[in-house]
């Protein structure tokens, strides 16, 4: 195709400019989020069913230093399980460990390193006050044993793992489900942990969960408590580990929180909170500074929550909200705009399976950059991993363009030649949509048949307009046949219009049309027919003259500029066999056309 035709064809019609127009307003609909790798609100239960005994506890980490997530797991009143990755999201029970009679009452567990040794070992809570804090110490490749148990007079659900005293070790503050009681245990360092101080909440009832956190911003980690009747309660650290009750009370005295959760919700800077629980309102309350807060936004809940995470699973900054509840929706995530307000995206509902769960945790179970969960089963079907689903959209389309023109994808890239795209999109909730665009480019045949005189398009039942390419690809009025006898010399193209589509052929030469064959006064041309040497003789004096040589096609096989005073000859010898044309155009603008046989 010349540059003129690539020209022509690179004009968009009006119905492909409003088509192009159309796939712009698409893509503004769909394109909410501009990070595309921002994971679905989605979750696809991977199928297992790891251990059919009722599960209390979970903790996801690497434990044998492969590069994976493995699990730990707490059986309710029995044995501790621990599962390994096999690097895609797939659970091997690697050990069971069954407590001394009297220890077998256990709740919650963390995955931490306590001897700096740089492998993760357990924090097992105890859930009864006679069972006692446990620590299991990792020897580097996954297999664990206990190191202590430190008696604690206190049955608790979860607790609170941070460096509480500021000395580079963790500690762990509990507070008791059975008691009003919370305690302080401190690490020596190398994971041998003992009671540190003992606080008694007044007028709070007993704590169902702890959460820890900075909400004073004085650099230490505080802690905050919720209870089934009394609503939760900020303890102030003093730096060193020791907790005092501010007695100021949080959220609403008739709600039954159950889990409480703390991170910075609205990027300020400051650590705000998200209470749960028994059929009461998720709420988040956020901080007014110096350790006071006041609640923000209550949503709805019909579900027993039991336990919660902040992870901020769609990379946009803030922690979301994941909750493990008792109830048919195990799994619930929020999403969190920035801001705190949050909005219901996922729950397990059929057809996915209904999971009972007291823990949970959260992590990149199958080492993709999506959070997925490992659900504790609180019953007979098993612990469930769920597998974030990146893809929560995929829509298949069909397009089409003409040669030349140009296709916008829904991701705004562009082609003009056939093929199979994936526009990956961020929809409202964040979730990945790959639309798979398979663009096809019509075909028009623009192959021309030429003979002496004629040209012939090879498409049949088109629609045709013939072009003078010497003129700026002009159109030749009324020549709109499938073939095209030209009335003058020139080159020649057409326009054919082919299943909605059009482009333009190539040019083709038409030379000496409507000349005679042999006109008289110019010159005698012999032998004809030639074998090698042509010999072209004036009738008169032409003087200077273009001498030329073209085949049957119009193509122009041999040319010469000479004086034609006397005679001249042309060498033809490496001419094969055939049909071919000499013209000879004088100075005074003179031609004339002669049929040469070359044998």
């Amino acid at each position: 195709m010349n540059a003129k035709k690539s020209f022509m064809n690179r004009q968009f019609s009006f119905a492909s400019i409003l088509k192009s127009l159309s796939l712009l307003i698409i893509v503004v609909a769909l394109a909410y989020s501009s990070n595309v790798h921002a994971q679905c609100c989605n979750f696809i239960n991977s199928g297992q069913n790891l251990d059919t005994l009722p599960t209390f506890g979970v903790a996801l980490g690497d434990i044998d230093g492969d590069g994976d997530i493995d699990a730990f797991t707490v059986e309710a009143y029995q044995n501790l399980k621990v599962f390994k990755n096999n690097g895609s999201g797939s659970y091997t029970l690697n050990q069971t460990i069954t407590p001394a009679s009297g220890e077998q009452d256990n709740f919650g567990v963390y995955l931490k390193d306590v001897d700096n040794d740089n492998d993760l070992d357990a924090i097992v809570i105890p859930f009864y006050n006679s069972a006692g804090l446990k620590i299991y110490k990792n020897n580097g490749v996954g297999g664990f044993t206990l190191f202590q148990t430190v008696s604690s007079n206190l049955g608790c659900h979860y607790a609170g793992v941070e460096d509480l005293d500021g000395d580079g070790d963790l500690d762990v503050i509990m507070a008791g489900w059975m008691s009003s009681n919370v305690s302080v245990f401190k690490n020596n360092g190398v994971g041998y942990f003992t009671q540190f101080s003992f606080l008694t909440l007044i007028n709070f009832g007993s704590s169902n969960d702890i959460a820890v956190g900075d909400v004073d911003g004085d650099g230490d980690q505080d802690a905050v408590v919720v209870s089934s009747s009394q609503g939760g309660r900020v303890l102030i650290n003093n730096g060193s580990g020791t907790f005092t009750d501010n007695g100021v009370t949080l959220g609403n005295t008739n709600d039954n929180y159950y889990t409480v959760a703390a991170g910075d919700m609205d990027k300020d800077g400051t650590v705000d909170l998200v209470f749960g629980g028994m059929y009461a309102p998720l709420t988040v309350l956020k901080n007014s500074g110096g350790g006071t807060f006041s609640v923000f936004a209550v949503y709805a809940s019909g579900n027993y929550d039991k336990h919660m995470k902040l992870v901020d699973y769609d990379y946009d900054g803030d922690p979301d909200v994941f909750v493990s509840s008792y109830g048919s929706h195990g799994l619930e995530v929020w999403r969190n705009d920035g801001e705190g307000n949050l909005s219901l995206c996922y729950e397990n509902l059929n057809p996915m399976p209904e999971t009972y769960s007291h823990g949970f945790d959260v992590g990149l179970i199958d080492n993709d950059q999506y959070y997925d969960t490992f659900m504790g089963e609180f019953g007979s079907d098993g612990d469930k991993v769920f597998f974030g689903d990146p893809t929560f959209y995929v829509i298949p389309q069909a397009a089409s363009i003409c040669p030349g023109e140009i296709y916008i994808f829904p991701d705004t890239t562009t082609s003009s030649t056939a093929v199979i795209h994936t526009s990956q999109l961020s929809s409202i909730q964040g979730c990945d949509s790959n639309i798979i665009t398979t663009l096809t480019v019509i075909a028009v045949d623009t192959a021309v048949a030429t003979t002496q005189y004629i040209l012939t398009a090879a498409a049949s039942g088109a629609i045709y307009q013939w072009l003078n390419c010497s003129t700026g690809y002009s159109w030749i009025n009324g020549e709109t046949s499938q073939s095209f006898q030209p009335t003058a010399s020139g080159t020649y193209a057409v326009r054919v219009t082919q299943n909605g589509c059009s482009d333009t052929s190539g040019c083709y030469t038409i030379l000496g049309t409507g000349l005679t064959e042999n006109l008289a006064g110019l010159a005698h041309i012999f032998p004809n027919p030639v074998t090698d040497v042509l010999r072209i003789e004036p009738d008169q004096d032409l003087g200077p003259v273009f001498l030329s040589v073209y085949d049957i096609y119009g193509r122009l096989l041999l040319n010469a500029k000479p004086v034609l005073n006397t005679s001249y000859s042309m060498d033809l010898s490496q001419l094969t066999s055939g049909v071919y044309f000499l013209t000879i155009q004088s100075a005074s603008r003179q031609h004339a056309r002669y049929k040469v046989i070359k044998e």
